[in-house]
């Protein structure tokens, strides 16, 4: 039987190593709006949705795409 939590919240810290970007790119994600947090205590956490959301891109665009310049 698998007993593993689906985790609800991330850190900072782990929601950059969910999207393989850097703890300050989280940060402006954060400052802009583009990301919700929520604050408990002294940590700030991010849900699991907006992360899931960052991960899938903008919809029509795919970074293995590259638009011709002719």
């Amino acid at each position: 039987m698998d007993n593993q939590i689906e985790k609800l919240l991330y850190s900072r810290e782990d929601a950059a190593a969910a999207l393989s970007i850097s703890i300050r790119s989280v940060d402006y994600l954060i400052a802009e709006g583009k990301m919700t947090t929520r604050r408990i205590g002294r940590k700030i956490l991010i849900p699991a949705g907006d992360i899931s959301v960052r991960s899938r891109g903008p919809p029509g665009t795919h970074s293995n795409q590259r638009q011709s310049s002719t």
